[in-house]
């Protein structure tokens, strides 16, 4: 498969684009604080959740709160479910259980470093943390195929990933997970070296292919970020990828603050949520907020 750049992903975006009704979240119950690059909406005790960063503007310590949805754009803090010193939190339910995760900052030696850590259970108030990333390494996602085997995605940087690609490992159980094999895991060639790409969400798709929700990254010359929500498919028999296609850009969202400059292009792909032909995409928007927007279901034009 040839590489795609973001200049091409976006020529051909802008050729068939057809975004409806953006509109923001408002989350109640933590006044004063920003909520942005959150998990997907998902059901817990028959009603709708986010898991959202909840984060002070001129700060970068957060904490990951689940959030009870009380009205259309509305959401409010449950706190009879705790909270996680995480950065950008994701869950997926697998199964009877729920995975969740998100990023982990702590100090070594009083320099910041950082990996992602993930959590699984039947139970959200009693979660067991049982799989870390390298050190250094976000936006590992794990889902379930249909033959119940598990795949987990990798964002590798370095020497490996370069500013970041996406690697694959595919186990029969959870169990099988470790940091080394992480580590370890090939990784895809789809982007050239001056642009980074990393997955946000798996979705099980109905004709037995993986669905990827992700981002795809290009830099301006003074290091001004430029994220794009992106998707593709992985096969379940040959594992190989889709070609990706982008699915929105900043402009397709209603205007807001930024929490620097160098964040205004920002769009975290958070969730998106599939009901036939249609869907509907969250995303952290500039490091501030969580927006919604409605479109035709990306992965049928794949």
């Amino acid at each position: 498969m040839s590489l795609q750049t973001v200049k091409s992903l976006l020529q051909d975006y802008e050729k068939t684009k057809k975004l409806m009704n953006p509109r923001k979240l408002t989350f109640k119950g933590v006044d004063g604080y920003d909520v942005y690059n959150p998990s997907n909406i998902f059901i817990h005790e028959g009603v709708e959740h986010i898991v959202g960063r909840v984060e002070k503007r001129d700060e970068e310590v957060s904490t990951a709160m689940f959030f009870k949805r009380t009205g259309d754009t509305l959401f409010e803090v449950n706190k009879a479910l705790p909270s996680y010193p995480l950065q950008d939190p994701f869950l997926s339910v697998l199964g009877d259980q729920y995975i969740f995760g998100g990023t982990e900052v702590f100090f070594d030696n009083e320099e910041a470093k950082w990996r992602t850590v993930l959590y699984k259970g039947k139970n959200l108030n009693a979660l067991e943390r049982f799989l870390e990333a390298p050190i250094g390494m976000k936006d590992v996602r794990v889902s379930q195929f249909e033959d119940g085997r598990y795949i987990l995605l990798t964002r590798p940087q370095g020497q490996k990933g370069g500013r970041g690609k996406i690697g694959m490992i595919v186990r029969d159980s959870l169990s099988d997970f470790t940091t080394k094999t992480i580590e370890d895991a090939p990784v895809f060639n789809q982007v050239p070296k001056e642009n980074w790409l990393g997955a946000n969400e798996l979705i099980p798709l109905e004709d037995g292919t993986m669905g990827v929700l992700g981002h795809v990254v290009s830099f301006t010359k003074d290091n001004e970020r430029h994220y794009y929500p992106m998707v593709f498919t992985i096969d379940p028999e040959t594992l190989e990828p889709s070609p990706m296609k982008i699915i929105a850009t900043r402009n397709d969202f209603l205007e807001g603050p930024s929490k620097r400059e160098d964040l205004k292009d920002v769009l975290f792909s958070a969730g998106l949520l599939l009901s036939g032909n249609k869907a509907t995409l969250i995303v952290g928007v500039s490091d501030c907020e969580v927006q919604l927007i409605d479109m035709d279901n990306p992965f049928t034009t794949l």
